[in-house]
């Protein structure tokens, strides 16, 4: 084992030019930013019925990326003091990788590339990329610190579908059942997405929904939501679209992802089981949007 006064830095430190890119790139919560990127363009081949990649493609998948790009570096931008507080170094900002002048160009640049692309699909499109990039925002500066931190994402969620078929020319008022249907999972998604941060967000003196829950109650709440979501689309599957057999595999895939994160938590019950949840919690939701999404008339 090594012991004080060894050289056991051997390495050279990185280069501030490898720091400023690897900062720029974490500062956007890339894995999170992703998924819900390809669920996004997803939806939209959903609604072209074509799986094909072309460039509308491209810009459909580059517009979510780079609003919610956005979106994620406000979050840290935001949360600088209370993250150095809480000794956050994981984050680009706090680690020194990127500075707060640069993180404040980023994610503005973000956002405005992302409506852009958005607007060359239709101006519509770009128009819900606006009012989904404000309910990120809204989360960022209001209500991630307060009880009411769920309903930005119930703003954006439920909407991320309707963003994808008005981007592809292919809305119709069936989507709009993406709200009460997806709003459960959009619920979910808060709450995993704070699990990982409860005991840093303590120290930052957060208190939002799923603090105020606690730990045990707000799995409790994430479990159930997630099982009432598939509940809640078998229902309408078969009240409205009468294509319960294409839901069957996403319902499958949704209720082994599920069993896997509460086997999980209840054999680990660590902090890394708590990052696991919300990416297998993530994973699980857009698959079983998807999957709805696709059955609806």
């Amino acid at each position: 084992m090594p012991h004080a006064g060894d050289h056991v830095l051997q390495q050279p430190f990185p280069s501030p030019t490898i720091r400023f890119l690897r900062g720029v790139f974490f500062l956007g919560h890339p894995p999170a930013t992703f998924m819900i990127a390809v669920v996004g363009t997803a939806c939209f081949m959903i609604a072209r019925k074509d799986a094909h990649l072309d460039v509308d493609v491209t810009f459909m998948f580059t517009s979510v990326f780079l609003v919610l790009y956005s979106i994620g570096a406000m979050n840290d931008y935001v949360d600088h003091a209370a993250d150095r507080r809480a000794g956050r170094q994981e984050k680009p900002l706090i680690a020194g990788d990127i500075s707060r002048n640069a993180a404040l160009s980023l994610w503005t640049l973000a956002a405005l590339l992302g409506l852009a692309a958005s607007y060359c699909l239709r101006p519509a499109a770009a128009g819900l990329a606006i009012v989904l990039w404000l309910a990120g925002a809204a989360y960022n500066v209001w209500a991630k610190s307060t009880v009411l931190s769920w309903l930005p994402f119930v703003i954006f969620f439920p909407s991320l579908p309707i963003w994808a078929f008005v981007a592809a020319g292919r809305f119709t008022l069936s989507l709009l059942m993406a709200y009460p249907v997806i709003s459960l999972l959009a619920v979910g998604l808060n709450i995993s997405n704070t699990l990982p941060d409860l005991e840093g967000d303590a120290i930052a003196g957060v208190r939002g929904f799923t603090h105020m829950l606690g730990l045990t109650r707000a799995l409790l709440l994430l479990w159930l939501l997630l099982a009432g979501s598939m509940a809640l689309m078998a229902l309408s599957s078969v009240m409205i679209s009468h294509r319960l057999d294409m839901l069957l595999p996403g319902l499958a895939a949704g209720a082994v992802l599920l069993g896997a994160m509460m086997a999980d938590w209840l054999l680990m019950r660590s902090r890394a089981s708590l990052r696991r949840t919300f990416y297998l919690s993530a994973v699980c939701s857009g698959i079983l949007g998807c999957t709805w999404i696709a059955t609806l008339p």
